[in-house]
């Protein structure tokens, strides 16, 4: 289940558990939809983002955008703003696509069906 992304991290932004878990949740709804397995966490508030869980969240991203954006090497405020500007772009795309689509029987008024370009 897509959930709006926080749009504007800045330097002294606080990431808690419900911030994982919603990164977690939209990196998987878009892998879902392109059918790419990742690996992903069930954050509970006992959790802590531990360096390997932090390098799982951005290789999985990394997977799913590989062809068109590259991040930092240094995990900040601006790889976030990157990270949910990214699950942004690829939800729109997601949507557009499954919007594109007619169904087999459906009734057709006379209006154009179109495949977005450049959607894989």
């Amino acid at each position: 289940m897509w959930i709006a992304p926080k749009t504007d991290w800045s330097t002294d932004g606080k990431i808690d558990i419900k911030d994982w878990q919603r990164i977690e949740d939209n990196t998987k709804s878009i892998a879902e939809f392109y059918g790419i397995n990742l690996q992903y966490k069930t954050w509970q508030h006992t959790s802590w983002p531990t360096l390997t869980e932090v390098s799982r969240i951005e290789s999985n991203i990394n997977i799913l955008m590989e062809q068109t954006h590259s991040f930092q090497s240094e995990f900040n405020y601006d790889l976030l703003n990157d990270i949910e500007s990214c699950l942004i772009v690829l939800h729109e795309k997601v949507v557009e696509l499954q919007l594109s689509i007619r169904r087999a029987g459906t009734f057709v008024a006379g209006q154009e069906i179109y495949i977005p370009i450049g959607v894989v």
